[in-house]
């Protein structure tokens, strides 16, 4: 299959999200495909809790410096595109994707489990079941605390 365009949804912040933009520039440079760098700024948390504005900076403009500084270092060579949109973040991955007509969404998982998956839920399973292309996701490598963690509850 080749791929076109790739979307590359971008949470600042998180490594597992550089994860998932290099995956996305192998990809891309093995299809000569443009990249979507996409950040989404959430909406449906309320911007006047303490704290919000370190987490989800409400200024689109600072949010697409921060995200054009990591298309620089990460998309040297090749063609790509960075877009910011507020919303709800599975939701809007998923109608930028069927928008621009993107072939593949690449994205990052945290992997969260039990009691935390059920409160925060997860995004990329959001996007995987209403995707309108193919989604590539990338896992988060555990820590060696996760690991030590995981291993003891291995019988």
């Amino acid at each position: 299959m080749k791929f076109q365009i790739i979307l590359s949804p971008i949470e600042l912040n998180d490594s597992n999200s550089l994860d998932a933009l290099r995956m996305a520039c192998g990809v891309a440079r093995e299809n000569h495909a443009r990249i979507i760098l996409l950040h989404v700024i959430p909406k449906m948390v309320r911007p006047d809790l303490p704290g919000y504005r370190d987490l989800f900076p409400s200024d689109e403009h600072e949010v697409r410096t921060q995200i054009e500084k990591i298309a620089g270092a990460y998309l040297s060579e090749g063609s790509y595109e960075v877009m910011v949109e507020g919303g709800d973040p599975a939701a809007t991955i998923n109608l930028v994707a069927w928008e621009t007509g993107a072939d593949l969404i690449v994205m990052a998982t945290h992997g969260r489990r039990g009691m935390a998956h059920l409160i925060v839920g997860s995004v990329a399973e959001k996007v995987l079941r209403e995707a309108p292309c193919a989604v590539l996701t990338v896992h988060a490598q555990p820590t060696q605390a996760q690991s030590t963690s995981d291993a003891e509850r291995t019988p």
